[in-house]
């Protein structure tokens, strides 16, 4: 097997995975889903390397929700970047380009968001797709999370996230099962 380019941990301590190109024509976004896939596969063996590298409890921190795919290219193709939005995985295309030799821009292209990256199974050929589990993380499912509250919270929930919509694509919502929750 050839090796991720860059593993690491977000603000969240999600596990994100970077993979470079420098040209268009290279796949990038087939070979980073296989790295994807065989990462969520492998998490024990992620979680026991955290806690030989860090310690037990940097490793229980992992947020596997969020596990998410970044992509970084010179360009992607049109077909590419339709691809990503079939595709049930958090993955995220961004271009780079050169201006001279002392600067360099990052392009956010594409971003597909899942809420939870370990719920979605691709289905094998043949095969029936596993249902996900809604209650994976033993919380209540968000609308009756919602529904459990004063009617002040569900106001400023709404006011929170309608905000955060009218931001654009650049904002994106991720729920994470380690996060607050309502009536906790």
């Amino acid at each position: 097997m050839a090796r991720i380019d860059s593993l690491g941990f977000d603000e969240s301590d999600c596990p994100v995975i970077i993979e470079y190109k420098r040209h268009s024509n290279e796949n990038v976004i087939n070979q980073g889903l296989f790295y994807l896939d065989w990462l969520l596969a492998h998490r024990v063996e992620l979680r026991c390397l955290v806690m030989k590298m860090l310690d037990k409890d940097a490793a229980d921190e992992i947020e596997w929700t969020g596990t998410r795919l970044l992509c970084i290219g010179a360009d992607f193709t049109r077909y590419g970047e339709h691809a990503v939005q079939q595709i049930p995985r958090n993955i995220e295309l961004i271009r780079y380009k050169f201006f001279g030799d002392d600067l360099l821009l990052f392009e956010l292209l594409n971003a597909q968001s899942v809420p939870d990256a370990i719920a979605v199974r691709p289905a094998l050929a043949g095969s029936e797709a596993e249902p996900a589990n809604p209650d994976a993380t033993g919380k209540l499912p968000l609308d009756e999370q919602l529904a459990s509250v004063s009617p002040q919270i569900r106001d400023l929930y709404g006011l929170t996230t309608g905000y955060l919509h009218v931001l654009g694509d650049d904002a994106q919502e991720k729920r994470l099962s380690s996060g607050p929750h309502f009536g906790d």
